[in-house]
C-alpha cells in the first residue's frame, strides 16, 4: 500500500520530501545562544507544526482515493467469498446434523440392549421361581455391547464476533481515539494567541492548558 501510494503520487510525495528535508536540514543547523536564536528557533517549530499539517492534508488528500479503491476491491472480493463462506456454513451444518443423527442411532440402541438384557434377566428369573428356586438366574446374562460414535472428520464449530452495529456496542468495548481528539484540539489553537477557541467542545472531554518544559 505504501510502495503503491508513492507509485501513484510521486510529485506530491517528492515535494513533501523536499521540504521535509529543507527543515530537518535548517533545525540541524541551528544553534541556540541568546534570546535571537531562541525567538529564531520557535519560528521554526511553527514553520515545522505548519509543515508537518500540510504533509497530513496532503496524505489524506492522496489516501482518499487509494483507500476508496481498497474498498471497492475488498467490496468486490467479498462478493465473490460470502457465497463460499455460505456454502462452507450450510455443509458444516449438514456435518454437524448427521453427527447428532448418528449419535441418536447410537443412543437408541445402546437403549434397546440394555432394555433386551433386562427382559431375558427378568425372564431367566422367572423360570428360576417356577423350578422352585429363588428367582436367581441360573446362568447369567451377558451385558449388552455399549456402542460409541467416533466422527473422523475435522471439521468443528467454533464462536466469533461480526459488528453490525458500532453505536450500540457498549462503551467498556470502546477505545478513545487520542490521536484524534489531539488533532482536533490543535486545529481549534488560534495561531497569534495560542488559545483554544472557547466554542470548541467535545462530549466527555475536558480541555486546559498546562506549562511544560521546551526541548
Amino acid at each position: 500500500m505504501q510502495e503503491l501510494a508513492k507509485q501513484t503520487n510521486t510529485e506530491v510525495v517528492q515535494e513533501c520530501e523536499e521540504k521535509g528535508q529543507a527543515l530537518i536540514e535548517a533545525a540541524v543547523k541551528m544553534s541556540v545562544a541568546c534570546q535571537q536564536d531562541a525567538d529564531n528557533a520557535n519560528l521554526l517549530l511553527n514553520r515545522m507544526n505548519a509543515g508537518l499539517k500540510a504533509m497530513d492534508s496532503k496524505r489524506l488528500a492522496v489516501g482518499r482515493p487509494i483507500l476508496a479503491a481498497k474498498k471497492a476491491l475488498d467490496d468486490m472480493f467479498k462478493n465473490v467469498s460470502d457465497p463460499v463462506k455460505e456454502a462452507m456454513t450450510t455443509l458444516k451444518n449438514k456435518l454437524m446434523a448427521w453427527r447428532r443423527a448418528e449419535q441418536e442411532k447410537i443412543d437408541k440402541a445402546n437403549r434397546e440392549a440394555a432394555e433386551k438384557a433386562e427382559a431375558e434377566l427378568r425372564r431367566r428369573q422367572n423360570i428360576s421361581k417356577a423350578q422352585g428356586g429363588a428367582g436367581e438366574a441360573k446362568t447369567p446374562v451377558a451385558a449388552p455391547i455399549v456402542e460409541t460414535f467416533t466422527d473422523t472428520t475435522k471439521v468443528s464449530k467454533v464462536w466469533k464476533h461480526t459488528v453490525v452495529d458500532a453505536q450500540a456496542v457498549p462503551r467498556e468495548y470502546l477505545e478513545v481515539n487520542e490521536t484524534k481528539i489531539r488533532r482536533a484540539m490543535l486545529d481549534q489553537i488560534h495561531p497569534k494567541t495560542k488559545l483554544l477557541d472557547p466554542e470548541f467542545k467535545i462530549a466527555g472531554v475536558t480541555f486546559e492548558q498546562v506549562e511544560q518544559s521546551r526541548h
